[in-house]
């Protein structure tokens, strides 16, 4: 109970730490494609050919962006499989390993739920640095983390009240009590880091964004190592179970949090001091090394 309450007050704190760490396309007139079109038959125009680019990215330079961002589709996933694997081996009572299927999933299919957050943060953010605009270069990544947490803040309220009956609806009410109960747990312990959850999602879709790729990849391995420790001394050596489950997969959660948003912010002052200053534009840190513009 001692080890709970510690691990309760550490995620609340450790949250709060980490989300404080928080009509173009037109031709215009006189150009030389409106020119060509309104120029009747008799009219010869030239319209310039656009030089080809010699930043045009190679087939390796997207595979070598694509396949990091894996980490931000694999992350949650991942934790709950770790979890999955401790308590299956360890775990005293075969209920326990049950609870874990309908718990896993009501956490992880959040995610689902909140993705257009990611996706309007990485929009909102490349076109911000397309069109070297510093403001909204900060702004749209920050109001992004703003409303995750918001959300998250909102959803771990209600995960909090409606826990036994989101198990009960998986399971049905006739399931044995202690297979609720651990469920009941176990959403509720991770319910706390939701906020962090989300956060962390805004903050990788804004590195993408921000042609880093590699920091989501970073963040899920930190995640998933510490994830595997804390399952390995709560599950295994002190014998938690489930809830030692729970909270190992939390911290982890709140660790990536806090160095997603690092990441985030790192990137984009780069970028908005770029924008401000004029510079040549460069791959940001974490990422390819080379302008694809």
């Amino acid at each position: 109970m001692r080890v709970h309450s510690a691990a309760l007050v550490f995620l609340a704190f450790g949250s709060a730490h980490a989300l404080r760490a928080l009509p173009r396309g037109l031709p215009r007139l006189g150009s030389p494609l409106l020119a060509s079109q309104l120029a009747g038959p008799a009219d010869e125009v030239e319209v310039p050919k656009p030089a080809e680019s010699a930043n045009e990215p190679s087939m390796g330079q997207i595979i070598r962006f694509s396949l990091p961002t894996l980490g931000i589709y694999l992350c949650n996933p991942l934790l709950s499989l770790i979890d999955t694997a401790f308590v299956g081996n360890f775990a005293k009572s075969p209920n326990e390993l049950a609870a874990l299927g309908p718990a896993t999933a009501i956490c992880d299919q959040l995610s689902s739920v909140f993705f257009f957050l990611a996706v309007a943060t990485t929009n909102i953010l490349a076109r911000a640095i397309a069109n070297k605009d510093e403001k909204e270069i900060v702004r749209g990544p920050v109001h992004g983390l703003y409303i995750g947490a918001g959300l998250g803040v909102v959803f771990s309220v209600l995960l909090q009240l409606f826990a036994p009956a989101a198990i009960r609806a998986f399971v049905g009410a006739d399931a044995p009590a202690q297979l609720i109960a651990e469920g009941v747990s176990y959403v509720r312990i991770r319910a706390l880091a939701i906020p962090c959850a989300l956060a962390t999602l805004v903050a990788q879709a804004g590195c993408l964004g921000g042609k880093d790729s590699i920091s989501a990849l970073k963040a899920c391995g930190l995640a998933s190592v510490i994830n595997a420790i804390g399952d390995l001394i709560l599950v295994w050596g002190l014998d938690k179970g489930v809830a030692g489950a729970a909270i190992a997969t939390a911290v982890s959660q709140v660790v990536a949090a806090y160095f997603m948003t690092r990441a985030l912010f790192v990137n984009v002052l780069r970028y908005a001091l770029l924008a401000k200053t004029g510079n040549g534009w460069g791959g940001c840190r974490g990422g390819q090394g080379k302008s694809w513009r």
